[in-house]
């Protein structure tokens, strides 16, 4: 094996640091490393088990593994964290690698870190670039958009429209399957991963450096990429069909070529489950305790995307890799599937869990409702945002289009879906709930938002509707309150609502828009009837 010179995605000028030892690349930017290995082996998948093993300027180390990316040539791509000099080496077993470890200096960036979950932690982080507290954790909310098929099919011309609207729009993660799946399948003209007889057996290099391109493009404007590594609802589903050694063999190849980019990695795209030894052996084979996904030393946050109103956290509590619970209150509007959002499993059950809890799929806008196959609205898709992040702890919700996920170019059917039909991506770009969703998220920047608690006890009374539930969250010191009124109207506060001092005003949740809201002595919140408001109060 012999050492090819290491190929940067991001260089900085020498003059940046000094003295500098080796090329330069700015924190957070992907460094890659190139091998070649002369024979390639008959079976490159698993002929080549070798990691790149970084060494900070603290002396701590990050083991990376390399991937096959065609012919002779294996690649590893790592994100340093920290500013200084690094070295990094080649091993592997009965590998014969030619040269002295080298090196490489890493200079400051604007770039955040990548996201990470600190233990007993409700929520996210990304380390500050620059300024005070830099390379100090500092709360990241997870606003995530659905393009399922975006980096399966988009065309390159149309993802970076498609990033800059939802980056403007303020979306801080995008969602995407990594794999052929149910929803790109037969209409994907060649897949990701090759099979032979089932066995995965070879991989598609061209269309994976254009994933790759389009995975880069997600972490250049500062957003995070969320990839799905195996869909498992269906029974031909990776998650499902593909063996065990198989799914981790294809899950580390996908968090090799894109986890320097700092990935939310959702291991498991809507299942249910119901194997827990499968997934727990997969999901130890795919994150190794103490193994970096490159993006600096340490990995993203991990968890499995749970199918429509599924609870299965029980038995992965325990599991190192399970970082936060990623669950799918899904797309139906009847009265059980709203008080399945609002009363029960992440609203009963949040005191309980010391980790973030995220909705990764609610309404989805344009969405035909189970049941009544009336499409969701943005009032739906708002109301079921909202409510996620005021019944727990917030920590993110994601938002998802009918047309964006699916991604088609025309109006058309949807691969896989039975009848379900879908218009152009286009249609979602600047959709009013996408607008919304950033209304959301301004709304909580501006707060201590990692402090607010669900606080029923602050409505005295609720209405028999479930659609027209009333959330209500405060922080400890009971300096802020939030509270979410699906229909407006009358909102009357208990004692506990009224025990601290500081105006009241009312939020369109549609344009952000405040207007002082008058309380009389009794407690009574009016706001006007017809859609949706939030009410706030801040006390100094």
């Amino acid at each position: 094996m012999s050492t090819l010179p290491p190929l940067l995605f991001v260089a900085a000028s020498l003059a940046a640091a000094s003295p500098a030892i080796g090329p330069v690349v700015e924190r957070g930017a992907v460094f890659e490393v190139a091998q070649t290995v002369t024979p390639a082996p008959a079976d490159p998948l698993r002929g080549v088990p070798a990691k790149v093993v970084f060494t900070g300027p603290g002396g701590q180390t990050a083991r990376v593994d390399l991937f096959w990316d065609g012919g002779e040539v294996w690649k590893a791509r790592f994100a340093p964290d920290a500013v200084g000099v690094w070295r990094y080496e080649v091993r592997g077993e009965g590998l014969n690698v030619e040269g002295d470890p080298q090196t490489f200096t890493c200079v400051p960036s604007d770039r955040p870190g990548p996201p990470r979950v600190a233990d007993g932690a409700r929520h996210f982080t990304r380390a500050r670039p620059r300024g005070e507290g830099a390379g100090q954790p500092a709360p990241w909310f997870y606003l995530a958009d659905t393009a399922w098929n975006g980096v399966l099919k988009a065309k390159p011309e149309d993802w970076d429209r498609f990033l800059d609207v939802r980056k403007a729009q303020g979306f801080t993660a995008i969602q995407f399957v990594g794999t052929q799946w149910r929803g790109a399948n037969d209409g994907l003209p060649v897949k990701p991963f090759t099979l032979t007889d089932g066995k995965v057996t070879g991989v598609n290099h061209d269309l994976l450096r254009a994933m790759d391109a389009k995975v880069a493009a997600i972490a250049a404007r500062g957003m995070a990429p969320a990839p799905v590594l195996l869909w498992a609802l269906g029974p031909d589903d990776p998650g499902n069909a593909w063996s065990e050694e198989d799914a981790v063999l294809a899950a580390r190849y996908l968090k090799a070529r894109w986890g320097a980019h700092g990935c939310v990695w959702l291991l498991g795209g809507d299942g249910k489950y119901p194997d827990a030894d499968r997934w727990r052996t997969i999901g130890r084979g795919v994150f190794p305790e103490g193994e970096s996904d490159g993006s600096g030393v340490g990995r993203g946050p991990v968890t499995l995307h749970m199918a429509g109103r599924n609870w299965v956290f029980e038995p992965y509590a325990d599991e190192p890799w399970f970082d936060f619970v990623g669950y799918q209150s899904g797309h139906g509007a009847s009265d059980d599937d709203l008080k399945w959002l609002t009363h029960r499993r992440a609203a009963a059950e949040w005191r309980e869990l010391e980790l973030p809890l995220i909705n990764l799929e609610p309404n989805y806008e344009a969405h035909p409702a189970y049941g009544t196959g009336v499409p969701h609205d943005a009032g739906a898709v708002r109301r079921a945002a909202w409510w996620s992040v005021l019944v727990a702890p917030p920590a993110g919700v994601s938002y998802g289009h009918n047309a964006g996920w699916v991604w088609n170019e025309q109006a058309g059917p949807v691969e896989g879906h039975g009848g379900l039909r879908a218009g152009p991506w286009s249609d979602a770009l600047n959709a009013e709930g996408a607008e919304d969703m950033g209304v959301l998220r301004r709304f909580l920047d501006v707060g201590p938002w990692t402090e607010l608690r669900p606080a029923p006890d602050l409505v005295v009374q609720q209405s028999d509707d479930p659609a027209a539930f009333v959330a209500a969250a405060r922080t400890p010191d009971g300096k802020w309150t939030a509270i979410y009124t699906p229909g407006g109207g009358t909102v009357i506060l208990s004692k506990a609502g009224l025990a601290h001092d500081g105006a009241w005003l009312r939020i369109d949740p549609r344009t952000g828009e405040r207007t002082p809201l008058p309380i009389d002595e009794s407690g009574v919140l009016q706001t006007p009837p017809g859609h949706d408001w939030v009410i706030e109060r801040r006390s100094e």
